[in-house]
């Protein structure tokens, strides 16, 4: 692999920059490397966007650039939500949407059009790469998006004198523009999304993941929601996990499963039906069992210092939602896992489901773990066992 710092002036930024960029073009004899079957295609190019307060780091692990055959372009664009921001030189938007590929395309003849082109980044940066491929739809073919920093609704509700804990209401304005107007303008994700579907452009394929324990969580199942509502087509997933590199990391070597299905050197997996289905692992695991080992549970979470401060008839509204949206999740949830075993199913799939007396032998070969690394929590556990384990 090739690893290059360019340096050229550019015009949207009124200055020079650099970018950092790494080339797939080394074949190492003495580890025994050979071509594969994506080196035989055309090489792509994924632009890779920081978060918040970071810079022109490749945090994407260059052993995936090597096997899958893709060039990494990495630009800095400071804290700038990857906007056209209001002031001279500070199109970071246009610079990496028009600006930087169309340098990549001359000077490395990579990234040709839109099959050849993917934009990926992190918090800061995730909402930049949906927003990018949104404004330019033709460019991007792909979008992968990691817990997204999707908090223009936060930013439209934000007048002069406010802000919050990351930055005050000036650096919002100067990056999206009159608060009061951003739901609205072309700095909106949800806005472009509405742009392409009235116009009857194409929309860039989309993946989006956020850790069940991200501050951004909401955020990210709002946008979520929002493109299910507009029936655009994409791919959402959660799994536990915090706003850090181990999250993402797990993420970006998640594609690594079916090839490892696909060639023997994984020999299972372990998934819900919708994950099974959704990451296209039926395909090269055809065969299902259902053994209901494990559940994991979405919990509901109120601060006390908030909770003690809410009226006794706050609170019971509250007690009362919740419990509503626990019933109505597990109904929503259930539907999507038939939908979803009825696609897999129809595919040729194979599904086994254990018998009451094998889950009974699994159940029991368990019981020891219970009793050396659980005896604080055992009358929890004895209580979920009376549910019906």
């Amino acid at each position: 692999m090739s690893n290059l710092t360019i340096r050229f002036y550019s015009n949207c930024l009124r200055r020079y920059t650099t970018f950092k960029m790494y080339l797939p073009c080394d074949i190492r004899q003495d580890w025994g490397q050979t071509d594969t079957k994506y080196s035989e295609n055309s090489t792509k190019t994924l632009f890779l966007l920081h978060g918040y307060t970071g810079d022109a780091e490749n945090w994407v692990p260059e052993y995936l650039s090597d096997k899958y055959n893709f060039a990494v372009v990495i630009p800095s664009g400071e804290n700038s939500f990857w906007l056209d921001g209001r002031s001279t030189g500070h199109q970071f938007c246009k610079f990496v949407g028009e600006e930087l590929v169309d340098y990549v395309r001359r000077v490395f003849r990579l990234a040709k059009d839109g099959s050849e082109t993917y934009i990926m980044g992190l918090s800061m940066g995730g909402f930049g790469a949906l927003h990018t491929a949104f404004a330019y739809p033709e460019t991007f073919g792909k979008v992968a998006a990691l817990s997204s920093a999707l908090i223009v609704h936060e930013v439209a509700g934000m007048s002069e004198g406010q802000g919050n804990d990351v930055a005050n209401y000036e650096y919002y304005r100067e990056c999206f523009g009159e608060t009061s107007e951003v739901l609205n303008s072309r700095n909106n994700p949800e806005f472009l999304i509405d742009e392409l579907q009235r116009e009857g452009k194409n929309i860039p394929d989309i993946f989006m993941c956020c850790g069940t324990e991200d501050f951004l969580l909401e955020n990210n199942r709002d946008l979520h929601k929002f493109l299910e509502s507009r029936n655009v087509s994409h791919e959402y997933f959660e799994s536990k996990g915090n706003h850090d590199m181990i999250f993402w990391s797990e993420y970006m070597i998640y594609g690594e499963v079916y090839s490892g299905l696909q060639t023997g050197k994984v020999d299972g997996a372990e998934n819900n039906w919708p994950s099974y289905e959704s990451a296209g692992h039926y395909e090269v695991a055809k065969y299902f069992t259902v053994d209901e080992h494990s559940r994991v549970p979405e919990v509901q979470i109120a601060s006390t210092y908030t909770w003690n401060k809410l009226p006794e008839e706050y609170r019971e509204i509250i007690r009362e939602c919740a419990q509503e949206s626990a019933w109505y999740e597990r109904s929503q949830w259930k539907a999507r896992e038939s939908i979803s075993r009825q696609r897999v199913e129809t595919k040729g799939c194979v599904i086994t489901q254990l018998s009451p007396e094998e889950k009974l032998r699994f159940q029991q070969a368990v019981m020891p773990l219970y009793e050396k690394y659980c005896a604080e929590y055992v009358d929890i556990i004895d209580e979920i066992v009376a549910e019906g384990w």
